[in-house]
């Protein structure tokens, strides 16, 4: 009998201990029987602080990742309208823009890949100022290759979006944190492996969307496409934004070489990505008129050479979304009309 006692006395301390540590916890004592205890008016359990942090009683938002953002800008392909040549707007087909790595293989084995343009978003992580992420040259990219994709498939063809190389040559923004600068010919080379192989899946053409304009980034995709050419591989179009022509079409900040991070740029990330814009900082950043365009043809070889202490160039607090939808668009029909053309002169139109 004193041992069942003591037994019971012992289990009885055990029981009240769980219930303690498990108020500790934010949980309810549970019973013998299984249920909890019903309290009346009792606050609901507290949760346990993320990662050993008390984030605070108010929600807060979260910056999501950049990786995140660049998807996030591919699958905005589908729902857009494209501008047809008149200026009315025409729903597009969704099976018409698709992205390749959404695809399974089966689908990919489907497509009518003869009659399908690959578009190849071409990109940099490089530093944009203290107000634009590492990524923008990336984003504007993917933008520019949906815009442009929307457009061929509105003209009939199909189009297939490519996931985004952001890794590049950035030799003019090396002295800043976090900008990765890969050797020309790393890029070089991987754009013709790109090409051989959609090549050999017998895609109808390739066009390449970059508005990342370091000398190297542009020799690099120079020498591609024109190598690409020399191996009979398909037809790759990748037009270059600096040329007269194309940039006549564009903004006057952009033709005045004082465009990094700037105004131009600026716009497209406000309608594009504007949670990663830094506001505050944006508004207040004074124009900064110096010309990377005339640095780069006087031998200079890099943004602070180049009077850019901070990485930017132009007028960014002048930015607007407006702005920024209407560049996306002339940026796009800018690509679908090389795509055009380069087939027109491979004759395969």
């Amino acid at each position: 009998m004193a041992r069942s006692r003591v037994a019971r006395q012992a289990l009885g301390r055990r029981v009240r201990r769980s219930g303690v540590d498990d108020r500790r916890h934010g949980h309810r004592a549970v019973s013998r029987a299984g249920g909890r205890r019903a309290r009346s008016g009792a606050a609901a359990p507290r949760r346990a602080p993320v990662r050993g942090r008390d984030r605070g009683p108010g929600p807060r938002r979260a910056r999501a990742h950049l990786g995140a953002h660049l998807g996030a800008g591919l699958q905005r392909s589908r729902g857009r309208r494209a501008p047809r040549a008149g200026g009315d707007e025409a729903p597009l087909s969704e099976e018409r823009v698709q992205e390749l790595a959404a695809l399974t293989w089966e689908e990919a084995r489907d497509l009518d890949r003869p009659h399908t343009v690959a578009i190849l978003p071409v990109g940099a992580i490089e530093a944009h100022g203290p107000h634009l992420p590492l990524g923008t040259d990336t984003i504007i990219a993917i933008a520019m290759a949906r815009a442009g994709a929307q457009r061929l498939a509105s003209e009939g063809l199909g189009a297939v979006l490519l996931p985004p190389i952001s890794y590049a040559p950035a030799p003019f923004a090396r002295g800043f944190a976090g900008t990765l600068s890969i050797a020309a010919s790393a890029l070089r080379d991987l754009l013709l492996e790109t090409a051989r192989e959609l090549t050999r899946l017998e895609f109808r053409a390739l066009g390449i969307a970059n508005v990342h304009l370091d000398p190297a980034q542009r020799a690099a995709l120079t020498e591609a496409t024109e190598r690409a050419a020399m191996e009979h591989l398909l037809p790759v179009a990748c037009p270059d934004l600096t040329r007269r022509t194309v940039a006549a079409r564009l903004s006057d900040e952009f033709r005045s070489g004082a465009c990094h991070a700037g105004r131009f740029e600026g716009s497209i990330l406000l309608a594009e990505r504007p949670e990663l814009v830094r506001e505050d900082i944006r508004n207040a950043l004074p124009p900064n008129p110096a010309s990377l365009s005339t640095a780069i043809r006087a031998g200079l070889t890099s943004f602070e050479q180049a009077g850019g202490p901070r990485a930017y160039f132009g007028w960014p607090a002048d930015a607007t979304e407006e702005e920024g939808r209407a560049t996306v668009e002339t940026l796009g029909a800018i690509l679908a009309e090389a795509v055009h053309e380069t087939l027109a002169l491979r004759g395969t139109t």
